[in-house]
């Protein structure tokens, strides 16, 4: 009965802790990032073993996980950013084009005036080239932004795959400890 008693506390001490971590999982899995201060895993942060060792990891992940997100919708935001400055860009060569159109018209009128226009074809074809430059810093830092959040999502991933290798483990333990 001793023994009994002894074998139903201590499984009661390993499965409870990973039931609840299991539940904060399977909460993370369907994309709630909520950070939870009143849960029960709270307590097994201190602990020193591996049930310490998983709430840690849980809570490290759920933290770069919130980063990650918080990372990838200002870089969102940044490519809105963007969108909106190729657009006024993409305006601004409409504009340029129609000013072009009306430059030629106007050569045809006389030389003098050919000459003007041709001055101001080319200051608006300088800032066109110089919007472009800024268009194309843009993209390159769209670009790197892209790749550390693809980074970031694939370490994410190697280190959720482990947590689910190792409460694999630890469920065959129990079952086997039961």
């Amino acid at each position: 009965i001793i023994a009994m008693i002894i074998v139903y506390i201590l499984s009661k001490g390993i499965t409870d802790p990973i039931a609840i971590l299991a539940l904060i999982i399977e909460k993370i899995s369907n994309y709630d990032l909520h950070f939870d201060e009143n849960s029960k895993a709270i307590k097994y942060l201190d602990k020193k073993d591996e049930i310490g060792t998983i709430a840690r990891a849980l809570a490290t992940m759920q933290k770069n996980l919130i980063a990650l997100v918080k990372d990838v919708s200002d870089t969102a935001q940044l490519v809105a950013s963007s969108s909106e400055e190729l657009t006024a860009t993409s305006q601004q060569s409409a504009l340029a084009a129609e000013e072009v159109a009306k430059t030629i018209e106007e050569i045809a009128k006389g030389a003098s005036e050919q000459a003007r226009d041709t001055e101001n074809g080319a200051e608006n074809i300088n800032g066109l080239g110089i919007l472009i430059e800024k268009e194309q810093q843009y993209i390159k830092e769209l670009n790197r932004s892209t790749k550390e959040v693809t980074k970031l999502k694939d370490e994410g991933l190697l280190a959720l795959k482990d947590l689910i290798e190792k409460t694999e483990t630890r469920n065959r333990s129990s079952k086997e400890i039961h």
